[in-house]
């Protein structure tokens, strides 16, 4: 069993107690994790649509889908039917197991980190973070030459929390997520 699924289980009888839920299936779950890639940083070349594809790979375990415009904006140079990202859906146990990689691996790597802010828990169901360097990565790493060009790493966290109470923050720190 996972490190952070365990902790999930003891700490859901805290929840419990806490917000006084009547049921077990209201406690908070974590859901799913979207790991997205941009081609922004290169300026939608699509010659770095592989490098931006195995990236993503390579960092969940998952095949990734490219996202495709549905309308075309001249502006960026981008026209109808192009490939502009990368987008990886992590579901159960792939989802502890990357978010486990992340927080005990690749956060302690980023440059200056002091922990995530409170700020981007949207709607007490969901937190969104971006990791600006990529090669904080293990795995991208090892290739540096390949990927110095992958730009920063999106990660959603949606969780079944209901809006009606405020435990969003304390599902995500008790899932242990490195909150400042």
């Amino acid at each position: 069993m996972n490190r952070l699924k365990y902790n999930h289980k003891i700490t859901s009888e805290d929840l419990i107690t806490r917000y006084q839920y009547g049921n077990t299936y209201e406690v908070p779950n974590l859901e799913r994790i979207v790991v997205s890639l941009s081609l922004k940083s290169s300026g939608f070349n699509r010659k770095n649509l592989p490098k931006l594809l195995m990236a993503s790979t390579i960092i969940t375990g998952q095949k990734t889908k490219p996202v495709i415009t549905k309308q075309g904006d001249a502006a960026f140079g981008i026209r109808k039917n192009d490939p502009v990202a990368t987008k990886v859906t992590l579901r159960g146990d792939d989802a502890f197991h990357f978010l486990d990689f992340v927080v005990t691996i690749v956060l302690p790597k980023v440059k200056n980190f002091e922990g995530l802010s409170r700020k981007n828990i949207n709607q007490n169901k969901a937190f969104n973070f971006q990791i600006n360097n990529p090669l904080s990565f293990p795995q991208l790493e090892m290739a540096y030459e390949i990927f110095n060009t992958v730009g920063p790493v999106n990660i959603s966290l949606i969780s079944s929390s209901s809006n009606k109470t405020n435990d969003g923050e304390a599902f995500w720190r008790n899932i242990g997520l490195p909150f400042n």
